[in-house]
């Protein structure tokens, strides 16, 4: 059985297409390409954002591609880096979630590409998966939208499932890229102002312009301070 699967589903690296022929989900050339730097951004409504990589090839393409085919070396390449993230700032959250799609959407596609990679974080890091978001309603595309036109496109389109309050705990919210950031600033509102979360930080794949910093060492004082006070929460 292990032999027909291994010719029925090739696994490729998900940057570059090589074939795989160890159980990393990378090939050696593009995992020696991989940096530790880490890229944040604090969002306009306040919101930190953080990615191990910047939307550019060959991971814009990578991430791109998880739209359109459920692909398990891109989920498990991206989760590991954003696994490594978590642990350069030592950083261990209470409860991992994921920006959701509409349930039309997701029913089209078969997945939510950002719930796949949230499960993966959280079972390499032993934290529980919860699905604490639902999108009521279908939206605009944000992709054809200009800032403004987004920042109002999301509003209202997001809603908090029932399941239990999140008083005093530290969410983690992943998607699978960050532009704007306004999708995600919406969902970390309602979990703060309905889920009554104590922290929301976000984390996607990538990132559209970041302050790309090395692991501890030059963190701006700002970010280090919300980072202890995180970790003593």
């Amino acid at each position: 059985m292990s032999l027909i699967r291994s010719l029925l589903f090739v696994r490729r690296c998900p940057y570059c297409g090589e074939i795989l022929t160890d159980s990393l989900p990378e090939c050696e050339h593009c995992r020696r390409l991989f940096t530790d730097q880490i890229h944040y951004r604090q969002l306009p409504a306040g919101t930190r954002c953080l990615a191990p990589f910047l939307y550019e090839e060959p991971y814009r393409n990578s991430v791109l591609s998880m739209k359109d085919v459920a692909v398990s070396t891109n989920t498990e390449s991206f989760a590991l880096q954003m696994v490594r993230v978590l642990h350069d700032i030592s950083l261990t959250p209470d409860v991992i979630t994921a920006v959701p799609l509409y349930w039309h959407n997701k029913w089209r596609r078969g997945y939510n590409q950002s719930e796949k990679i949230a499960r993966c974080v959280g079972r390499l890091i032993d934290c529980p998966y919860r699905e604490l978001l639902k999108k009521v309603r279908k939206n605009k595309v944000q992709h054809y939208l200009n800032p403004e036109q987004r920042s109002a496109n999301v509003i209202g389109v997001y809603a908090c499932r029932d399941g239990g309050s999140l008083e005093g705990k530290t969410v983690l919210l992943i998607d699978d890229v960050c532009t704007t950031g306004s999708t995600i600033e919406e969902c970390a509102r309602i979990l703060r102002k309905d889920g009554h979360a104590a922290n929301v930080i976000a984390m996607t794949a990538v990132m559209v312009s970041s302050s790309a910093v090395h692991p501890q060492a030059d963190f701006p004082e700002q970010v280090r301070q919300w980072l202890t006070s995180l970790n003593n929460t």
